[in-house]
Formats: structure tokens, C-alpha cells, sequence
């Protein structure tokens, strides 16, 4: 299913006559949306000036505001960390002087689960079933048209889009016999790569150099990671960021330490009260709340 974010295009529009350098002056955006616009200094009544102004874009499933990145707004990993942080976790204490805090959550469900950005790239982690259908361990990884993956047991799962054996994209085995791909990017990219080679566990291949440009993903038993391209300053989170859990222990750091975002982090909280700068919720949040 494609979603929609908020993107935003460059706009002429005409001062209107009374303004003067500072003023605010209504615009109304190609979707209707009225906001306001700020008159520049030295701009004179009657003059165009260009302004920014809000529009609607739709991705595709699997895709992000930015080219080269592996993961969508708003994924469901960053929903449920946001959840955790927001809703189940008691701050023992987090002050904007730390760029951070710690609190406590409950010990299982799950067991470990976090993520970090630095600028354009990002890694997210959390406890998996062992059977999810793309084998018990793995590694994939994709660097602009360059695939290498490795799996255990040998073919990972029945229908990941990875083969037993393949020459020159020609494959054997590995697959169930018409079965339905597993819905995951890796499985997507697999099954749309050409194999050079690959023999019983491990193998590598050439794939298109797009979205994503760099992702890697690994999985040993019930851990699995992410990791690949993010965009630089999303609105939805910080530029730079760590969250985790591990058992009953949430650590978090971020700049700007700013909060009030859909991360689930607050500013400033001491002994389970957010004194200052609370999270903005989901609306399915809000609904459950009402």
C-alpha cells in the first residue's frame, strides 16, 4: 500500500499591497491548503517573490522521501519503538543536557528491540521468531549494483527467493514448487537479481543500482538487524539518534535533543513524569486514548 507523506515545491506569488517587510500575507497552495507566508526585507508590495509551499506525495510501498533508501516513512519498527518509548516506558531521567535519558519497560515483548541514525545512515535491531520463513541465519547485503547473501540452512526459506544452486542466474532448487514469495525487500531482491553464482549456502550476483543503494541484513536465530540509507533530516525524528531496549532497560540519545516528535522520546522527564517537551502521538494512538 503507497503512502503519503508531506513534500513541498517552490511557488511565485504577489505581495499583496499594505505589506511590509516581516508581515505575514495568506497563500493558498495548488491543493487548496491556505498557510501563511512572510514578506522578505528590501521586497516591496506588488513584487513576486517564491515561497514554499506544502504538497501531498505518494510512495510506493518499500520506498522513502529519499532516493537510495531501504526503508518506508514511518515503518512499522519505528511505530512500534515509538509506541514503547511513549506509551510503556517509566523515564527514570531524561534532561536535553544529556542529549538523553534512561527508564525501564517491561522485561519480554519483545526482548530486545532499538534502532540509531547518524545522518544518511541507520540500523534498526529487534528479536524475531527463528521461523520466519528466510531460514534460521542469514546475511544479505546489496551495494549499489553488487548482492552478496549467505544462508543456514542451505536455500534459507522455502520461498525468500533464494535458490540452492545457481550459474549465471540459471537456478535450481531451494524454492517450494508455486509457492507465493515471502513479502519482504530481501526475498523482492533476490528473486530480481542475477545470480553469477551460488552454491548450497552462499552466493552473489549484479541487481539495479537503485532504491535501495546500500542495505544489509542479518539474522542469527532470533536477533535480527537492519542497516542502510535514511534521509539526512527527516521531520518525523532527529538528525542523530540511538534507542534501545534490552530485557527491562531503555537507554535513548538524540540531537537535537529537541522531543516532541512521533519517536515516542520526551525532552525532559524525572521519576515517570514528562515535564517537558512530550511526544506527539499517532492519530491511531489518539484514538485509543479517546
Amino acid at each position: 500500500m503507497a503512502a503519503v507523506i508531506q513534500g513541498a515545491q517552490m511557488m511565485q506569488v504577489v505581495i499583496p499591497e499594505g505589506m511590509v517587510s516581516g508581515s505575514l500575507f495568506p497563500v493558498v497552495a495548488p491543493n487548496g491548503q491556505r498557510f501563511e507566508a512572510m514578506v522578505p526585507l528590501g521586497a516591496a508590495p506588488g513584487s513576486t517573490i517564491s515561497v514554499m509551499v506544502p504538497v501531498p506525495v505518494v510512495v510506493p510501498q518499500g520506498y522513502s522521501s529519499m532516493p537510495g533508501t531501504a526503508t518506508a516513512p514511518r515503518s512499522k519498527h519505528r511505530k512500534a519503538l515509538a509506541k514503547l518509548l511513549g506509551d510503556e516506558t517509566c523515564w527514570c531521567l531524561v534532561c536535553p543536557l544529556w542529549c538523553g535519558g534512561c527508564g525501564c519497560a517491561n522485561f519480554d515483548d519483545p526482548i530486545c528491540l532499538g534502532d540509531w541514525k547518524c545522518l544518511c545512515w541507520e540500523s534498526e535491531w529487534r528479536t524475531e521468531d527463528i521461523n520466519n520463513g528466510q531460514g534460521c541465519c542469514y546475511n544479505f547485503a546489496k551495494l549499489c549494483c553488487c548482492v552478496s547473501h549467505c544462508a543456514c540452512p542451505p536455500g534459507g526459506g522455502r520461498n525468500d527467493g533464494v535458490p540452492l544452486f545457481a550459474c549465471c542466474n540459471q537456478r535450481c532448487g531451494g524454492e517450494q514448487e508455486g509457492g507465493q514469495l515471502v513479502d519482504d525487500e530481501n526475498a523482492r531482491s533476490m528473486r530480481d537479481a542475477c545470480l553469477c553464482v551460488y552454491c548450497i549456502c552462499v552466493g552473489f550476483g549484479v541487481a539495479s543500482c537503485d532504491d535501495p543503494l546500500y542495505k544489509q541484513s542479518s539474522k542469527f536465530l532470533c536477533c535480527l538487524s537492519h542497516a542502510g540509507c535514511a534521509d539526512c533530516c527527516p521531520g518525523d525524528r532527529d538528525c542523530i539518534y540511538s534507542h534501545s531496549k534490552a530485557c527491562c532497560c531503555v537507554q535513548i540519545c538524540s540531537f537535537p535533543p529537541c522531543g516532541g516528535k512521533t519517536d515516542g522520546t520526551p525532552m525532559l522527564a524525572v521519576c515517570g513524569q514528562v515535564l517537558a517537551g512530550p511526544p506527539i502521538r499517532e492519530p491511531e494512538q489518539q484514538a485509543m486514548l479517546s
